[in-house]
């Protein structure tokens, strides 16, 4: 693996980590604000690198492909952040789980690329990379529909996420 190849997995050690914590965490503390800086700025950098590897078909690909729609979907998850539009917080919410949605699935797809001895099953390795992602996919829209409701319950009973705290502003 080149320089390149372990920047881009340190940036997805990152994201992903960060990621995790932001939608495991309570909303809109500063913890999440600065946890979002981290997983925006690490998927950047992520999505970056893999313009620049092209190891496995030697040209642009399908995985480059999918840097697009991820740079999209991070896109649109900051968006909402600077229009505060109607709805803002359900959009923000929902296109930062399609980002790590994608993401984990990214991720399959990666192991899936490196199963030793599936490259030459070729239908074989396709179906474990598509389903696996695929899997991925269909699991994290029902999580994501399942919390949205929640969600959407709170904010119906006036209970938005918490704004930043005196306290939490201070560094240690």
């Amino acid at each position: 693996m080149g320089v390149v190849g372990m920047i881009h997995v340190g940036l997805a050690l990152a994201a992903l980590a960060s990621g995790a914590v932001i939608l495991g965490a309570p909303q809109g503390t500063l913890l999440h604000k600065r946890l979002g800086y981290v997983y925006v700025a690490a998927m950047l950098g992520l999505n970056g690198s893999a313009f620049l590897m092209h190891r496995l078909l030697g040209t642009f690909g399908p995985f480059h492909v999918l840097a697009l729609v991820s740079l999209g979907t991070l896109f649109m998850a900051v968006m909402p952040l600077f229009t505060r539009h109607r709805g803002w917080l359900l959009h923000h919410y929902a296109w930062v789980c399609w980002s790590y949605v994608g993401l984990v699935a990214a991720l399959v797809a990666e192991v899936g690329v490196r199963l030793p001895g599936l490259e030459s099953h070729r239908l074989l390795w396709l179906a474990v990379i598509i389903g696996g992602s695929m899997g991925v996919t269909a699991a994290g829209g029902y999580l994501m529909e399942r919390n949205r409701k929640r969600l959407l319950g709170r904010i119906a009973a006036g209970k938005r996420a918490q704004p930043y705290r005196a306290e939490e502003r201070m560094l240690p």
